[in-house]
């Protein structure tokens, strides 16, 4: 499961995820202002003032039973921004 987002609508949600969290101007949204190859991007918009630290946040689950996953994956953090990544199982 490869997303670049080149095939999702610029101001549209991350197709095939799940996005939680999103209040005032804090989002998650396909952009085509920076990417680090093709036209598209994710930005993820934090604002103050959320009651948690996490919020917003997206995820996929692409439920997988065998074989290996590999993550990788370009980041541009802006200002004083920070990245938390887990990878579970269930």
């Amino acid at each position: 499961m490869a997303d670049g987002f080149e095939d999702t609508l610029v101001g549209a949600r991350p197709a095939n995820s799940f996005v939680s969290g999103e209040q005032g101007d804090a989002s998650i949204r396909v952009t085509d202002e920076k990417a680090a190859e093709g036209a598209r991007s994710l930005r993820i918009t934090d604002r103050p003032g959320l009651s948690n630290a996490w919020e917003p946040h997206f995820f996929y689950q692409p439920r997988f039973t065998d074989g290996t996953a590999r993550l990788s994956f370009a980041v541009y953090l802006g200002g004083q921004g920070s990245l938390l990544v887990e990878l579970r199982d269930r």
